[in-house]
């Protein structure tokens, strides 16, 4: 089975920005990667990380992401403060939360085809096996004798 960081780089121009998600993933996992399904509650926290707190690289960012402008009000309906640098770090924030969701659910979706993908190859392997092992029991050998060969041939 590959490894998260093997799947996103793989896949990296399905994704808004494959880096920031490999680096959220490498912050919230554990060193196995088992535990990559599980970092939905996360994602809030590692965005929170990822806006500029000085003011010139806030409105930097802001400028560079004009998908960013306004996504307060899409979201919450309102600013909640008119501090004009603090509407830019909530723009900021939401714009860089809906990314990384939008990239972890797409990791979850190739994570779940490439399991199915597995599976359909086991399954393949396990019909395989009994093929053979069905042949070599029409050839007059026992079942353990069938079973032993079928290993063989592996």
């Amino acid at each position: 089975m590959k490894t998260y960081q093997e799947i996103i780089k793989e896949n990296d121009a399905e994704f808004n920005d494959g880096e920031s998600l490999i680096d959220f993933l490498d912050n919230y996992t554990n060193e196995a990667g088992d535990d990559v399904r599980d970092q939905e509650d996360n994602i809030s926290e590692y965005a929170d990380g990822l806006v500029p707190i000085y003011y010139n690289d806030i409105v930097k960012e802001w400028h560079e992401n004009g998908e960013c402008h306004e996504m307060t009000l899409e979201v919450c309906g309102e600013y909640a403060e008119k501090d004009i640098y603090k509407m830019m770090t909530s723009d900021l924030y939401f714009y860089y939360e809906q990314q990384l969701r939008e990239d972890y659910n797409k990791f979850i979706e190739l994570m779940d085809e490439q399991e199915d993908d597995e599976d359909e190859t086991n399954d393949e392997d396990e019909t395989d096996d009994e093929a053979k092992k069905e042949m070599a029991i029409e050839a007059g050998l026992t079942e353990d004798e069938a079973e032993r060969q079928a290993e063989d041939i592996k």
